[in-house]
């Protein structure tokens, strides 16, 4: 238990750095590390619930983050990539990303397809995962426009 208390603590200390890092405005710095602290969480249940699935260990994480960014820019009347790219750096494969390249420089062609394939599902998951959410609340954002144009133009007509 004490490995995710460990991952936790850093997911949040490492995401108060790279907010520090983007330049996020001060009182914005609770909200980032908390999502980064709230995603990790997520993965790490993610990872043992389906047993190292890592494209969909990824994927459900961002997908969460980029709901929590959309609905905090809307809120905080902000860009969302400032509360998405703290949320999602913890998800990032950077090691996965070195140990394949480093495979690939030795010569290494078996280790450097296993972890490649490995680092590709995470990077996926995570590409994926931001594209259906993003389209997801933006396909609803219209809808709801729409729905407020009509009411708009039904109202106009009983006046």
């Amino acid at each position: 238990m004490s490995d995710y208390v460990v991952s936790l603590l850093s997911a949040f200390v490492g995401t108060i750095g790279f907010s520090i890092f983007f330049n996020i405005k001060k009182e914005r710095l609770l909200y980032a590390a908390v999502s980064g602290t709230v995603i990790c969480g997520v993965y790490l249940f993610c990872v043992k619930w389906l047993k190292g699935d890592l494209f969909l260990s990824n994927l459900i994480p961002s997908v969460l983050a980029t709901i929590y960014a959309e609905i905090s820019a809307r809120i905080k009347k902000a860009p969302s990539i400032i509360f998405l790219l703290p949320a999602i750096i913890v998800l990032i494969p950077g090691g996965s990303f070195y140990y394949t390249m480093s495979h690939l420089v030795s010569g290494d062609r078996e280790q450097f397809r296993e972890v490649g394939i490995q680092t590709m599902q995470s990077a996926l998951g995570i590409a994926v995962g931001i594209l259906l959410a993003t389209a997801f609340f933006y396909q609803a954002a219209h809808m709801i426009q729409i729905i407020r144009q009509r009411k708009d133009k039904q109202k106009e007509k009983k006046a």
